[in-house]
């Protein structure tokens, strides 16, 4: 009788089915989890796209052009840039790449000539427990190289495998900014009271993550040149490489 009550409430009928509709939905993202990545990915990078170059956009559009007009004029110089580096900067690090694959046995052997004379001097000057605990160490670091080592060439590969990704983001970033405005018109719709607490922060949410990307990657880009510049001032090789690595790894824990 209670669940016949219970279940003729339409309040408590609508929470049931909300609660049941969200479960659905729940357990069909967790088992198309890798098929909807593929479909959010070039919409995230869109809206990275977007986020970084509003303010330009917004900047060229006060000295009276279109905002369609200056969206085009941006990915104009933007790609022009992407060409130069293409041009002058990709074949330098491809030589680098070259040279490291090259010389990577090197390093390798030196490695193991290094790691087997360590290996050598403390068994015959430590005591038979310090040895244990080393050589444990030992393989508890060499297994973590090596899966690191694995991870990375999984990262690279999957990057290649999203390279239409990388393409539709651009894309989808270039539609975003040209119809912002009628992307924040939407905002209209809303129902009262909460129209105008949704609104703030939403521009909130809008100005903060902006400064806050554009912040960080500018902070790559100065700490990727200022590190290739100091490393080719000391004769360090592969310069523009460490750089880059340098940069990327500085903005990885802040995201």
């Amino acid at each position: 009788m209670k669940l016949f009550k219970l279940f003729s409430n339409r309040i408590s009928l609508y929470r049931l089915f909300l609660f049941l509709a969200s479960l659905c939905l729940l357990v069909f993202l967790v088992l198309n989890r890798k098929k909807i990545n593929y479909i959010v990915f070039p919409f995230v990078i869109g809206l990275l796209i977007s986020y970084i170059l509003n303010p330009l956009v917004v900047f060229i559009t006060k000295k009276g052009i279109e905002r369609p007009i200056a969206v085009i004029l941006i990915y104009f110089i933007l790609i022009g840039s992407v060409i130069i580096g293409l041009v002058y900067i990709i074949p330098v690090i491809l030589i680098e790449v070259n040279v490291l694959i090259d010389t990577i046995p090197l390093y390798t052997r030196k490695a193991q000539t290094l790691f087997n004379e360590f290996r050598n001097e403390y068994r015959t000057s430590l005591p038979q427990g310090f040895k244990e605990v080393l050589d444990t160490n030992i393989e508890h670091i060499e297994s973590f190289l090596l899966k690191q080592l694995q991870n990375t060439t999984n990262i690279t590969i999957g990057l290649f495998s999203n390279l239409s990704s990388f393409i539709l983001g651009p894309v989808i970033g270039f539609y975003i900014l040209k119809d912002i405005d009628k992307i924040k018109n939407t905002a209209k719709y809303l129902k009262e009271p909460y129209k105008e607490k949704i609104i703030w922060l939403l521009k909130t949410i809008d100005a903060t993550l902006g400064r806050y990307i554009r912040s960080q990657l500018i902070i790559c880009v100065i700490v990727t040149f200022l590190t290739t510049v100091a490393l080719y001032i000391i004769g360090v090789d592969f310069a523009i490489l460490i750089g880059i690595v340098a940069g990327v790894a500085n903005i990885i824990p802040y995201f």
